[in-house]
């Protein structure tokens, strides 16, 4: 078994972006993803970085909607955890 090596906050991040990409109804969890969650969390210390830079949740997520797409809500299935593990490479 894999030991989680993260930290409680990147723990969550990685959830939310599993919630993004199912709020947006793609059916892969990708960096767009990873981004929305880590700009949605301003107390985090990505979520400050962010937000100091002037990345804001809203016109991020519309912009990612403008770009990619949306479908239909989903919630995060099987497909999706190759994806996460990816993702957990960059965090």
């Amino acid at each position: 078994m894999i030991q989680n090596k993260f930290t409680v906050t990147a723990g969550n991040v990685l959830k939310g972006a599993s919630r993004e990409a199912g709020e947006l109804g793609h059916t892969y969890i990708g960096t767009e993803h990873l981004l929305l969650s880590m700009a949605k969390d301003h107390e985090s210390v990505g979520g400050g970085i962010l937000s100091a830079g002037g990345i804001e949740y809203e016109p991020t997520k519309n912009l990612i909607r403008e770009i990619s797409g949306r479908g239909e809500k989903t919630k995060a299935t099987q497909c999706c955890v190759a994806f996460v593990c990816y993702l957990r490479q960059i965090v």
